[in-house]
This record gives structure tokens, C-alpha cells and sequence, in this order.
């Protein structure tokens, strides 16, 4: 894997680092990557950038957008998780 900054670029005052990465993804080529970032770029406008742009995303969502929280967790039923998988008859957990 090889690790580096593909661009970078000062924020100005007048907006936030979210709509400036917006700018920064319309200059580099990103399809078929993934990108990841923290809940301050879980915005609508990054994420449609980002999908519009032939990429996947990866954002972190937390409880101060409840109602994305509430869809995504719809889409991410407890049985695909391990942790609450009911064993098979039989086995012994």
C-alpha cells in the first residue's frame, strides 16, 4: 500500500473543510476508490460528489445527525452481526 497526500488546500474562512474537499475531489481522479473521512464530511453535497464521481464512501455517522443514524442503522439488521448471530442447532457457544 502505498500511502501519500494527494492534494491539499487551505480552507478559506468564508466556508468549512467539507465543501472544500468538495473542490479538492473535482480535481483528482478517485474512481474506483474509496473514500473515508470523519462525521464532519457525512454531508449530503460531499457524499453526492463523491457517488456522482464513480466512487464509494466511507463516513463516520454519529448521534448528532439522529435521523441518518436511524436510516442507516434500518439498513444494518442485528443478524449480520456476530455479536447477536444465534448459534445453529446444536452448537454450543
Amino acid at each position: 500500500m502505498t500511502r501519500g497526500v494527494l492534494s491539499q488546500q487551505a480552507v478559506p474562512s468564508t466556508t468549512n473543510e467539507a465543501k472544500t474537499a468538495a473542490e479538492i475531489l473535482k480535481t483528482i481522479v478517485v474512481k474506483g476508490r474509496l473514500v473515508t473521512g470523519d462525521a464532519m464530511f457525512c454531508q449530503r453535497e460531499l457524499c453526492e460528489e463523491i457517488v456522482d464521481s464513480g466512487d464509494d464512501n466511507l463516513f463516520v455517522v454519529k448521534v448528532n445527525q439522529p435521523e441518518l443514524k436511524a436510516a442507516v442503522a434500518a439498513d444494518f439488521q442485528p443478524g449480520f452481526s456476530p455479536r447477536y448471530r444465534k448459534p445453529a442447532t446444536g452448537v454450543t457457544v
